[in-house]
């Protein structure tokens, strides 16, 4: 199994006094039938294929970006998205 965890506070900009605030945690649970090939244990520290920590990202955070578009909609947030990202590929 594999876990991915993404943290999110959303402010709104205004000239009021008052201010809207939005906290999210994302927990991820992905299940991989080859990690045992993907990563291994060096000691106390744990080496994971590149490729497989890009992979979970990019998927994590272009769901993530679905389920806030969703959640914030009809809120003082309607209009906010994350922003549409050009990951870096791994060597």
């Amino acid at each position: 199994m594999i876990r991915a965890e993404f943290d999110f506070e959303i402010l709104t900009k205004s000239e009021s006094s008052e201010e809207a605030k939005a906290n999210y945690k994302f927990v991820l649970i992905y299940s991989c039938s080859n990690l045992e090939e993907l990563a291994h244990a060096d000691g106390e520290e744990l080496k994971v294929n590149s490729q497989l920590g890009f992979a979970i990202s990019a998927i994590s955070y272009s769901t993530i970006r679905g389920i806030l578009l969703i959640k914030l909609s009809e809120t003082v947030f309607q209009d906010f998205i994350l922003p549409i990202i050009k990951p870096n590929l791994p060597n």
